[in-house]
């Protein structure tokens, strides 16, 4: 039995892992330098923020990256849409699979301080972990979506 998925899609899907890692590999060193307790002064109050910047552009890249990949195979903006929100949702979910990873190692190793109950404690539960990657796809394909439409308009000189 052969799977077969139009090329657009895959084109689509390779977007969304190449967004999905560029927004984990930082989320992983930050915790990996929380959890260790690697000292970096101010640094450590700053990292977030960076890490919500990162995420913003790679959820942007994902659907303008998708568009540009498929920019031959797509005729309407509602392929556009179609092929920006599947990048956008793959980001989302690898990113959402990551911070729920984290928040369920990271207490392990961290000291019991309620600053870490109350951060880690949405994505801690059976039900918060799916809901959690779910909302971090759909916000994740919707950025996406504006991306790659910003990119189709401008670029690609697909019409609305």
């Amino acid at each position: 039995m052969e799977f077969f998925m139009e090329e657009k899609y895959k084109l689509a899907l390779k977007a969304g892992i190449i967004g999905g890692l560029v927004t984990a590999i930082p989320t992983i060193l930050f915790e990996l330098a929380f959890i260790t307790s690697f000292n970096l002064g101010d640094t450590m109050m700053i990292l977030p923020i960076i890490i919500f910047i990162v995420y913003l552009v790679a959820a942007f890249g994902a659907g303008l990256l998708a568009t540009y990949y498929a920019k031959p195979l797509l005729h309407t903006m509602m392929d556009v849409i179609k092929v920006s929100g599947t990048a956008g949702a793959l980001n989302g979910i690898i990113f959402g699979v990551i911070l729920s990873i984290a928040s369920l190692i990271f207490p392990i190793f961290v000291h019991n301080t309620p600053d870490s109950h109350i951060t880690f404690s949405v994505a801690s539960s059976t039900i918060g972990i799916p809901i959690y990657i779910v909302f971090c796809a759909a916000m994740t394909a919707v950025l996406a979506i504006i991306g790659g439409m910003a990119y189709a308009i401008s670029k690609a000189s697909i019409k609305l």
